[in-house]
């Protein structure tokens, strides 16, 4: 279950096949990752929800890290205490790149990018790799 409280696969849709970033928000990367970029973009719609537009690339395997994993997995919070919230598993589009767009009811602070050992983790264990706070 994610943020949104429906399921994974309804949220979950390929973004264009662009590999240009341009128009987001640039993710803050950590110093477990050598390589590896990213944008989101976050935008509240109509219902009262947010759409979130998530691109990286040049990530390497999951299974490379320390600790190793199976998926990234992108969370959201609503504030800096409270605990994350499973948004979805990226998808990955080329061995270059993988995306992610989800929307969720959450009027959240912060998303961040783990590696998870399964894409329904229900807490991060992996490190905080990639992240942006949102205005």
């Amino acid at each position: 279950m994610n943020a949104s409280g429906l399921p994974a696969a309804a949220l979950l849709a390929a973004l264009s096949s662009c590999a240009a970033f341009g128009g987001g928000r640039t993710l803050n990367r950590g110093p477990e990752l050598a390589t590896g970029e990213g944008e989101v973009v976050f935008k509240k719609d109509g219902g009262g929800g947010t759409s979130v537009e998530l691109r990286v690339r040049h990530l390497p395997e999951p299974e490379g890290l320390e600790p190793p994993g199976y998926a990234y997995v992108a969370w959201v919070r609503h504030h800096p205490e409270a605990a994350p919230l499973n948004l979805g598993a990226l998808s990955r589009r080329d061995e270059a790149g993988a995306e992610l767009k989800a929307r969720t009811e959450l009027d959240f602070y912060e998303l961040f990018i783990t590696a998870e050992a399964a894409v329904d983790a229900e807490r991060p264990t992996g490190r905080r790799l990639l992240w942006a706070e949102r205005d």
